[in-house]
């Protein structure tokens, strides 16, 4: 109990500064039994203190450790999960151009067999019946006429049958020509799969990472919740006992200390949103596409905006899950893709086709549904990782990233590449 007693005191001494001269002249009568620290008890508990202190700023300094490979891990799952999207986009055109080869294949295969039975048909003509040996006939009579009819008839099978074997090797080449593009478009699906497969794997493993530093600033966080509501106790408790000179300073101390704890518990809880919210109180400049209309050509228009802007908003609250498009769960791309989808425009679930199918439009010219795309490298749209949609005043509806749900946000940050119109 006096250990205990004393670590209470280090703690409010170490909030106060309270010295022990202050104590001492702070002291009740002789005659009355003492309730207040002596000298040594006081040494003790500031070095008990210095031992609490100590292992709380450890703490702290592990959280915000964890709290810095969170915010990392939240741009590398993002740029993740969009490679991922993209192989899922491009593995569906590849099983369409295999889908078309296959059939082309099979005409090409069809063609040869007619061209076969041509051949087979005019050679019939020419052997069987009144063919050749007749028309060779004719070659001996006396009449001249008769002679030339022969060498008419000859000349003119012999073109059929020529025209038959050039249309039979034409369709040949053509039927090689097609047997290697469906050989190619088979071995693209092929590779496609296999990529959609490693960068699943790739996002699953980045994912897992991500889990396991929240679940580790989950716990630092309440560690730290949980002392500071000891501390907070140990002041209230050690204001009550205490009724002597002291008590007044004991009382403010034991009301600094449960206001420092709250203050520390909100921090610790709040800490993951931190670094976001000051970045976007000081955004830097993103780059500004001036207008330009590189990109793909607007099929959208300001009521399809609305409408997509309608929806957006609708899913707000609802959790972020990696390659999804509702209706309950959602990713970046997802959202965009389904909210522009009742707009009355179709986009891939692939935030860098979604930027190579809008046009670029000025971040002084958006307008409600304009998508503001985000990237590891603002000069390259290939390190696109992040989309949002905008919804007026510089804010936009997004599907942030694991652990969090859809949201209003500000558009600017730093690595705001620029915006599109589909």
């Amino acid at each position: 109990m006096r250990g205990r007693g004393r670590t209470h005191i280090a703690r409010l001494l170490t909030a106060l500064g309270v010295s022990t001269a202050l104590l001492v002249s702070l002291a009740l009568p002789a005659t009355a039994a003492p309730k207040y620290p002596g000298k040594d008890d006081v040494s003790k508990a500031r070095d008990d203190a210095d031992d609490s202190a100590a292992a709380a700023a450890n703490m702290r300094k592990k959280l915000a450790a964890a709290q810095a490979t969170l915010d990392r891990l939240d741009t590398e799952v993002a740029i993740a999960v969009e490679a991922y999207n993209g192989a899922v986009y491009k593995l569906s055109k590849a099983k369409k151009t295999y889908t078309k080869a296959k059939a082309r294949s099979k005409q090409t295969a069809t063609a040869v067999e007619k061209a076969r039975g041509d051949v087979a048909s005019v050679a019939s003509r020419a052997y069987a019946g009144s063919g050749t040996a007749e028309y060779v006939s004719l070659f001996g009579s006396e009449d001249p006429a008769g002679v030339a009819d022969g060498a008419s008839m000859l000349s003119v099978l012999s073109e059929q049958r020529g025209g038959a074997y050039d249309r039979l090797a034409a369709a040949k080449v053509v039927q090689n020509i097609v047997r290697k593009q469906t050989k190619h478009a088979l071995a693209k699906q092929r590779a496609e799969t296999k990529r959609v497969a490693a960068t699943k794997r790739a996002a699953q493993a980045k994912l897992a990472t991500q889990q396991s530093v929240l679940d580790r600033v989950a716990s630092l966080q309440s560690k730290l919740a949980e002392r500071a509501d000891e501390d907070a106790q140990d002041a209230r408790n050690l204001a009550a006992e205490r009724r002597d000179g002291i008590a007044e300073a004991r009382r403010i101390a034991a009301a600094k200390a449960a206001a420092e704890a709250r203050k520390r518990a909100r921090e610790a809880r709040e800490r993951a949103q931190a670094a976001q919210a000051a970045q976007q109180e000081k955004p830097s400049k993103p780059r500004d596409n001036g207008g330009s209309n590189v990109g793909a050509q607007s099929v959208g228009n300001a009521t399809g905006g609305v409408a997509a802007v309608q929806y957006a908003k609708a899913q707000i609250g609802k959790p972020y899950e990696w390659a999804a498009d509702g209706p309950d769960t959602f990713d970046c791309s997802g959202l965009t893709m389904r909210a522009w989808q009742r707009g009355g425009v179709s986009l891939p679930h692939y935030s860098v086709a979604q930027w190579d199918q809008t046009s670029r439009v000025s971040l002084s010219n958006l307008r409600l549904g304009d998508l503001v795309f985000y990237a590891d490298n603002t000069n390259d749209p290939s390190t696109i990782h992040h989309v949002g949609m905008y919804i007026g005043n510089g804010k936009m509806v997004e599907a942030p990233y694991t652990g969090a749900y859809v949201r209003i946000s500000s558009i600017y940050r730093s690595d705001l590449i620029g915006a599109g119109r589909p």
